[in-house]
């Protein structure tokens, strides 16, 4: 079930599909983003996202899992990288760090924590 979640999870990202990343969230959800106002919200966290991307004239995003920590078979740790292209410049790497919280038999992102590399 968890495979599934992130492969879902990884090609809405690899599509830029940001309403459909926001549904990888809950309305309790919370994300902190680098250098931004933390989000709350799969409808704030999908707008930011967004934005981010596109807003700031940014390429494709592609995510790709890192590791993965069961801390029980309802809590899971996810490290993953997101690469994000930049028109003339060398592309950016994300690092995320996300809980995800599986609810009525799916996992959603409880909590991310995102970060550049300074």
């Amino acid at each position: 079930m968890l495979r599934e979640r992130l492969d879902e999870y990884e090609a809405a990202w690899n599509a830029n599909n940001f309403e459909a990343l926001g549904d990888f969230y809950r309305g309790d959800s919370v994300f902190v983003p680098p250098r931004a106002d933390i989000q709350r919200g799969s409808a704030a966290i999908a707008a930011f996202l967004e934005e981010f991307i596109t807003g700031r004239g940014l390429g494709a995003a592609k995510w790709t899992i890192q590791d993965v920590i069961y801390v029980t078979d309802e809590l899971v740790f996810t490290i993953d990288t997101v690469e994000i292209e930049r028109e003339g410049q060398p592309a950016a790497t994300l690092k995320d760090f996300l809980l995800w919280r599986k609810i009525d038999g799916i996992y959603y992102i409880q909590y991310g924590i995102s970060n550049l590399p300074a």
